[in-house]
């Protein structure tokens, strides 16, 4: 069975040709193919814009653009949501400049000189780490893409019945009303944004039951049922 792991397209950007080689030989042993080298930080932030790598190894003392201004422009090109590992080359052990580095986006360190199993551990360590971000992800978009078929099923089965629903955030104080509920009560949503509002529109003669059975359940955790007329 192929590691997945050895699947992931990793880019190398470093100014010194030699460094690319040493990690391309490090990498290409353990078994990395879908490798992409670049000695200059704004080839492989134009490079990115039509691809997608799943880890960097960036230099951060480079002529031009360095790695941390890489570090910088990846802040405004990658998703909020989307998780790159940034791998920083350096031979700086100063910790400034790690602070700086990791203050910056970069998410691990490789220190010169490099030792081949050192870089193969933090290679993949940070691969598994991306692979999980993106395992997540796609869950989370389906459990919204769910939702959003529950709401829409909620609100055609409303509609059809002629009935109506909604919700009360206790810590923001806010209400939020289907479609259904406004037809109903014959008001806009801005109208029905707080508890009060709501209660402001049930019956005079009804209002005391039902801010009764709202402070029940407030209290007691436990659900009520109760007509009222508007």
């Amino acid at each position: 069975m192929t590691d997945p792991i050895l699947a992931a397209r990793i880019y190398l950007v470093d100014d010194k040709p030699a460094n690319l080689r040493l990690l391309e030989r490090y990498l290409g042993r353990a078994g990395f193919e879908d490798l992409a080298s670049f000695t200059d930080g704004r080839a492989a932030l134009a490079a990115m814009e039509t691809d997608q790598p799943d880890l960097l190894l960036l230099d951060l003392h480079m002529p031009g653009l360095d790695g941390f201004g890489v570090l910088g422009a990846l802040r405004e090109q990658v998703p909020a949501d989307d998780f790159l590992p940034v791998l920083a080359l350096t031979g700086d052990v100063e910790s400034d400049v790690r602070r700086r580095a990791l203050a910056s986006g970069a998410t691990d360190f490789l220190t010169m000189p490099l030792d081949a199993e050192e870089v193969i551990l933090r290679v993949r360590n940070l691969i598994r780490t991306r692979q999980l971000h993106k395992i997540v992800r796609a869950r989370n978009l389906a459990l919204a893409g769910e939702v959003k078929a529950v709401e829409q099923a909620l609100a055609e089965a409303q509609e059809i019945g002629g009935l109506g629903s909604g919700e009360w955030d206790l810590v923001s104080d806010r209400l939020r009303w289907s479609d259904g509920a406004l037809r109903l009560f014959g008001v806009d949503a801005e109208r029905l944004t707080h508890i009060t509002d709501f209660l402001a529109l049930v019956a005079p003669d009804d209002r005391a039951s039902v801010e009764a059975g709202l402070r029940a359940t407030l209290d007691s955790g436990r659900p009520f049922g109760l007509r009222h007329r508007l």
